[in-house]
C-alpha cells in the first residue's frame, strides 16, 4: 500500500489560473466558460461570470470576435469561429477556427466509422 507523504494540493480556483496580463488561449476561454456554466447551474454564479466575461473580452480583443460557438455543457469542450478585423478595406475577411474537444470526448464516444472524408471537426454521415 502506498502512503502519501505530502497532502494532495487543493484545486486552484479558476480566477487564479487566468492572469489578467496575458492573452488567454482558447483552452483558457473554454475553462472559464465551463466554470461559469457550472456555477450558474448550481445557483451560485459568484465571480465566475465576471471572470468569464474578462477572459472572453481579452480573447476577442486579440483573436477576433466570436461569430459562432458551441459550448459543451458536460465537459470542458467547445468549438468556435472568430472573425479577425480587416486592417484595410481591400483585405479579405479572415476567419479563425478554434477547438478544444478531442481530449474531452474521445474516451467516451467511439467513432461510428473510419473514413478519410471525416475529420475530428466535422460530422460523418452514415
Amino acid at each position: 500500500m502506498t502512503e502519501l507523504i505530502e497532502p494532495l494540493a487543493a484545486p486552484v480556483p479558476h480566477e487564479e489560473m487566468v492572469a489578467a496580463d496575458h492573452v488567454p488561449s482558447f483552452t483558457e476561454l473554454v475553462y472559464a466558460h465551463f466554470a461559469w456554466w457550472r456555477a450558474l447551474r448550481s445557483g451560485a454564479p459568484g465571480k465566475a461570470g465576471s471572470v468569464y466575461q474578462d477572459v472572453l473580452g481579452r480573447f476577442e480583443e486579440s483573436r477576433g470576435r466570436l461569430l459562432h460557438s458551441y459550448w459543451c455543457s458536460e465537459f470542458e469542450s467547445a468549438v468556435a469561429l472568430t472573425e479577425v478585423p480587416r486592417r484595410h478595406r481591400w483585405q479579405r475577411r479572415r476567419l479563425g477556427f478554434h477547438r478544444e474537444s478531442d481530449w474531452a470526448t474521445s474516451w467516451r464516444y467511439a467513432p461510428r466509422r473510419s473514413s478519410p472524408a471525416c475529420d475530428s471537426a466535422s460530422a460523418c454521415n452514415s
